[in-house]
């Protein structure tokens, strides 16, 4: 309880104070499915997830570009470990996308092509259940889980982008925070 009092709450706050005092910065919800599971500690867990996208694309008339197309494929690595922070069932995770893509369409009437491909931002999460996931190994946990079916899980993570992707794409694909040119 008295990690709880000294650590969680005032941790909490200051996520708070940061996202109020830096609105365009910090987003509230980023989806991820199983981001809360409870997961026995210790383990290291390695994934690779590929998606293809095709669209097309409408920008403001201002900018003078028509009949817009990309066709992008991704490519994520991702890592994650858990362990016992505080008495809390923690983990940290690592993720390293790579992206490639063509875009095309009108600029000023003439009609152009542009393939960008390398890394994207990598990003860096910590994640802790501060409720209803207690940090088990092994038999513990098979039997945590048995007996326990279905249960509530609280937590809170922070999380960290870095922006070392390619930024010369016509519209960053991470965040869509960059709009360029097709040059």
């Amino acid at each position: 309880m008295k990690f709880h009092k000294l650590i969680v709450i005032p941790a909490l706050g200051l996520m708070l104070l940061i996202s109020f005092g830096l609105p365009e910065r910090a987003s509230a919800q980023d989806l991820e499915p199983r981001r809360w599971s409870h997961l026995p500690i210790g383990q290291t867990i390695v994934g690779v997830g590929y998606v293809y996208t095709e669209a097309d694309i409408f920008f403001s008339p201002v900018l003078k570009i028509t009949d817009g197309t990309s066709r992008i494929n991704g490519l994520g690595f991702s890592a994650i470990h858990t362990f016992d922070l505080a008495g809390k069932s923690a983990r940290i995770s690592l993720l390293l996308p790579y992206v490639s893509g063509r875009w095309d369409g009108d600029v000023d009437g003439e009609f152009q092509i542009i393939r960008r491909h390398g890394g994207g931002d990598p990003r860096l999460r910590l994640s802790m259940n501060l409720y209803g996931a207690p940090p088990l190994k092994g038999s513990a946990f098979a039997q945590y889980r048995a007996e326990h079916t279905t249960n509530t899980v609280v937590g809170a993570s922070i999380a960290v982008t870095v922006p070392l992707g390619k930024l010369t794409l016509p519209v960053h694909v991470h965040s869509a925070r960059r709009l360029g040119h097709l040059r």
